[in-house]
């Protein structure tokens, strides 16, 4: 943990580790990048626009595992998805060490 970056570096990494060593024939787990997810959201958003943004999101939101599983996402999917929603339902980006 010492030399670690940030909590979530340490654990995912040992995480990873861990599961290797025990099954070694097995694929390495995905380790989910939220900066790239986000980078690409921000400019997927910027080429559609809010409304159209928002949209895909509402619609997206209907499938398994759509639009996010936070309390923020549920209350954007419920209420339906603003600026400030999408703020809030946003994960912080943490996960740069993977790049």
């Amino acid at each position: 943990m010492l030399d670690a970056r940030s909590v979530e570096q340490a654990v995912l990494e040992g995480y990873l580790r861990q599961i290797t060593a025990a099954h070694p024939d097995a694929p390495v787990p995905a380790v989910h990048r939220s900066d790239a997810l986000l980078d690409d959201a921000a400019r997927l958003r910027g080429r559609m626009g809010d409304d159209a943004f928002f949209a895909g999101l509402r619609e997206a939101g209907d499938g398994p595992g759509g639009a996010g599983v936070g309390l923020a996402a549920l209350k954007a999917r419920s209420e339906g998805w603003t600026p400030q929603r999408y703020a809030d339902a946003a994960p912080m980006k943490s996960a740069t060490w993977l790049a």
